[in-house]
């Protein structure tokens, strides 16, 4: 049987432990996680003396797995043994540990399987892990969505009997760039300082670690992905300026993502290929996988409205240049929400 991930604890409390269990997902956050609340649901059901092996398919001792897989022996009710498997391939270990794994299924033993995300194919009827799963249960994450992000967050923080503003959110999302496990460790230091209930974004950030913070380079990819929140774009500029980054370099940031925009945008109102303008790019011909998210960014944005953005982002530069830095953050400021709601820009004449 197959689920999603986020239908983990509806299955255990609607159908009970399964025999073993296979965690697919890219994340390691996810098989700790999804492993801990399996563990913890045995032991409310009375798996509580147990013994645990872990072995990984690197480097494995076949016959180790294999005792460790039948009885526990006299000190133990039962067994818990941890596989991971860092790489799915056609290795003959992988095959013997699944088959060892579905030959020695038995009450008293609770397996659980840690793999990178698997495809339909992987889990086929006739596949090794198709078979482990027919006896037990799959269960498959998908890489969040940048509202899932939020979501996620929201949620831990409610375990932990927190509750946070939109910016304080937004600024731990935006700090740890999609670092599940620095998300979670952030809200768990806040609950362990003795913190409860409404948690603001200035509170937070005492407690978000200075390596995860972002830079300029951070901010133009958020600038650019049309999938970022106004709020993530907001708490970055904020952060960034707290910390001393120079208006300028926001600035610039800011102008060059507008600039490559605008000109993709030229490039598709004229029926023209973009394989020129990415090859010739400074940083997509290296990074084909961005290429992507620029072009729905220009797709989602027109010619007139990158006229408009960029004309503020100039206003920004002279009012740095005339040593006006309120009136440039402002500017700055407004050139980001008007990026999140481009449908709302209400154009100039000239635009």
């Amino acid at each position: 049987m197959q689920i999603y991930g986020n239908k983990l604890e509806q299955h255990l409390s609607e159908h009970g432990l399964s025999p073993i269990y296979i965690i697919a997902s890219d994340e390691p956050f996810w098989h700790e996680d999804a492993g801990r609340t399996i563990v913890n649901f045995a032991k409310s059901k009375g798996f509580t003396s147990y013994n645990y092996n872990s072995f990984s398919t690197d480097s494995i001792d076949l016959e180790l797995l294999e005792d460790s897989c039948g009885s526990p022996g006299l000190f133990a009710e039962n067994s818990l043994v941890v596989l991971s498997v860092p790489a799915i391939n056609k290795s003959k270990g992988l095959r013997e540990a699944l088959a060892i794994l579905e030959r020695c299924l038995n009450p008293s033993l609770l397996a659980i399987v840690n793999t990178p995300r698997l495809s339909k194919a992987d889990l086929g009827s006739g596949k090794p892990f198709g078979k482990l799963a027919a006896k037990g249960l799959a269960v498959i994450f998908y890489p969040l969505r940048d509202y899932e992000y939020t979501k996620f967050i929201n949620d831990r923080a409610r375990a932990f009997g927190l509750s946070l503003d939109p910016q304080g959110t937004a600024l731990i999302l935006s700090s740890y760039q999609g670092n599940l496990f620095a998300m979670v460790q952030t809200l768990e230091k806040i609950s362990l300082s003795g913190k409860s209930g409404y948690v603001t974004a200035d509170e937070i950030r005492w407690h978000i670690s200075p390596e995860n913070h972002f830079s300029v380079y951070d901010l133009q990819d958020a600038l650019i992905n049309p999938s970022l929140t106004i709020e993530r774009r907001l708490v970055m500029i904020d952060s960034l300026r707290q910390e001393g980054t120079p208006m300028m370099e926001i600035i610039g940031q800011f102008g060059q993502a507008l600039q490559d925009l605008y000109r993709l945008r030229t490039l598709m109102d004229r029926n023209q290929p973009l394989n020129s303008f990415f090859e010739g790019h400074r940083i997509l011909k290296f990074l084909p996988q961005k290429r992507t998210v620029y072009q729905k960014a220009a797709q989602g944005l027109t010619a007139p409205a990158l006229r408009h953005l960029m004309d503020l982002i100039c206003r920004a530069d002279l009012a740095v240049r005339n040593f006006d830095e309120k009136t440039a953050l402002m500017l700055i400021r407004e050139t980001a929400a008007a990026r999140s709601c481009p449908s709302k820009i209400r154009l100039n004449a000239n635009d």
